[in-house]
């Protein structure tokens, strides 16, 4: 699958703080008027709704449009630490997309 629609998103988003299990993304309010977060919301629902590796993944999530923040706590032993840093991380486009592929494989997205 195409995963190019996050990658797009990140110019919106700020790690603020991530352990394994755990990470914390500040957003910039401009992401609701971005093309790719309507992309997303529709992908994000249709994952979750499937009972997919995603719903698998994410334990809990909390968003709170207050303080432009989305925690998201995910099984550690699924989802590798250092590959989901990196893919926030990274400006290397080809990287992004080859650690957005690795982690879909990973958690069973295309399942």
């Amino acid at each position: 699958m195409n995963y190019a629609f996050l990658y797009e998103l990140r110019g919106y988003l700020q790690v603020a703080h991530h352990v394994p299990g755990r990470i914390r993304i500040k957003f910039d309010p401009a992401i609701i008027a971005a093309p790719q977060a309507e992309v997303f919301s529709k992908w994000w629902q249709e994952k979750k709704s499937q009972g997919n590796g995603l719903s698998k993944v994410v334990v809990t999530h909390r968003f709170n449009m207050a303080s432009r923040s989305l925690v998201l706590e995910y099984d550690r032993k699924r989802v590798d630490f250092k590959l989901l840093d990196e893919l926030f991380n990274s400006n290397d486009l080809n990287r992004v997309t080859s650690l957005i592929n690795q982690l879909a494989e990973d958690i069973g997205l295309d399942n």
